[in-house]
């Protein structure tokens, strides 16, 4: 392996033109990928000869940091610091030139695997699609050049599908087919104003995915993990007002060994969840909540439980339906075999920063006349989506709509403009 990881740093060293670089830190850590693959990813940060010392673990300017999968060679990201290239890399001089590096790059086709999602000023963003429809959970290449148009940024991440992933169908689903849908999914949201500190009551639709037939929707924010475990249970309990909660340190870190990377070591977030482990997830939790939460019960609902680095992750949201931009949610760690709580995490950061923020003003209008002011701008387009069951893409339709309308004025807005 030793050898091995010596060649990936001569290769790039040459590839992109690191002479005057010196070689200063290396990692190894791993990855889980879509289909359960385990990548093992070796880490190199170049510095610029005559950079000179810095403090901790800080860059100097133009350092190169790369990542390669140890197995495959294949470089899955390039950053200069301070987006300054000391090296000869590519020089990209607009669209054309950066499709062509990244297809000769990456081995896959614009059109066939990928398109270009957006350009900003020098940054490109490229996502996964099969002959021109876009996948989910997304494949994403990012791409950035300097003013001098040197590629000094480059990522890839996720699947990025063949024509033979996919269920083969015509998409066939409209608008008319999903009216109910359409109404359930929009809601009245209380969306925080940063700038002015004060929250807008705005009817927005909420993203989501509906299969070609129309019987079957999937939620917009499809996760990574590869083995979770849908669970969607209220927690009830009486309080343990004589027991406190011991928090333990947990390391969410991926770096492994030389010797666990030849061996090619699969990643512990593959094991499986079994129902002996839901069930034992399900007593260490509400052991938990009559420790930690003692008064909430019945406010917390068990969405779902994953395995994250090595930990099992349980996570809870609160149970209310209510219009708040963020809801209140815990993540809650466990040991590998769910016998007891590590840690928690919970998201009370919002609400400590919007504390001060002013009311919204009041409804006046309804969901329907909102609905009408928004019937012409939502939109629904073709989406292949990952069935974990059939172990296939399938053909859905994402419903989405880019504008909100004030629920005190009725002014239709774009949502991206609202601050």
């Amino acid at each position: 392996m030793k050898q091995k990881l010596e060649a990936i740093e001569e290769r790039m060293k040459r590839k992109f033109g690191l002479e005057d670089y010196t070689l200063e830190r290396t990692h190894l850590h791993r990855e889980v990928e879509a289909f359960e693959q385990t990548h093992y990813v070796y880490n190199m940060e170049w510095f610029p000869e005559g950079s000179g010392p810095v403090e901790d673990d800080l860059n100097p300017e133009g350092t190169a940091s790369i990542d390669v999968d140890v197995h495959t060679g294949e470089v899955r990201s390039l950053i200069f610091v301070s987006g300054v290239s000391k090296a000869k890399t590519p020089t990209l001089p607009n669209e054309q030139d950066v499709i062509h590096w990244v297809e000769q790059e990456t081995g896959l086709t614009q059109g066939e695997h990928f398109f270009l999602k957006s350009k900003q000023d020098r940054t490109y963003m490229f996502y996964s699609a099969v002959n021109g429809i876009p996948t989910t959970p997304s494949g994403i290449i990012s791409v950035e050049v300097n003013d001098e148009d040197e590629l000094v940024f480059f990522t890839i991440h996720g699947y990025f599908p063949e024509v033979h992933d996919v269920q083969d169908e015509s998409f066939s689903l409209s608008l008319e087919d999903i009216a109910d849908l359409i109404k359930n999914q929009l809601m009245l949201v209380n969306f925080p104003i940063m700038e002015t500190k004060r929250f807008e009551s705005v009817y927005a639709l909420e993203e989501i995915y509906i299969k070609n037939d129309g019987k079957e929707t999937r939620p917009f924010h499809l996760t990574d993990s590869v083995h979770l475990v849908p669970i969607g249970e209220i927690m009830t309990y009486e309080p343990r007002l004589d027991e406190t909660f011991q928090e333990e340190k947990i390391d969410l870190t991926d770096e492994v060994t030389v010797e666990q990377a030849e061996m090619h070591e699969s990643h512990p977030d593959l094991t499986p969840i079994t129902e002996e482990m839901v069930k034992e997830t399900r007593s260490s939790l509400q052991r938990f909540l009559q420790v930690v939460y003692p008064t909430d019960s019945g406010e917390w609902l068990w969405q779902s439980v994953e395995r994250e680095n090595g930990y099992v992750l349980a996570k809870l949201e609160n149970a209310k339906r209510t219009s708040d931009f963020y809801k209140r949610k815990v993540n809650v760690f466990l040991n590998q075999n769910s016998t007891s709580v590590l840690t928690y995490i919970e998201n009370d950061f919002f609400s400590e920063m919007t504390a001060d923020f002013e009311q919204a003003e009041e409804v006046t209008l309804t969901k329907h006349e909102a609905l009408i002011l928004l019937e012409d701008k939502i939109t629904l387009t073709p989406v292949y989506v990952w069935d974990p069951a059939n172990k296939r893409y399938t053909l859905h339709g994402k419903l989405d709509c880019s504008y909100v309308v004030d629920a005190h004025s009725g002014e239709v807005k774009v949502l991206s403009e609202i601050e």
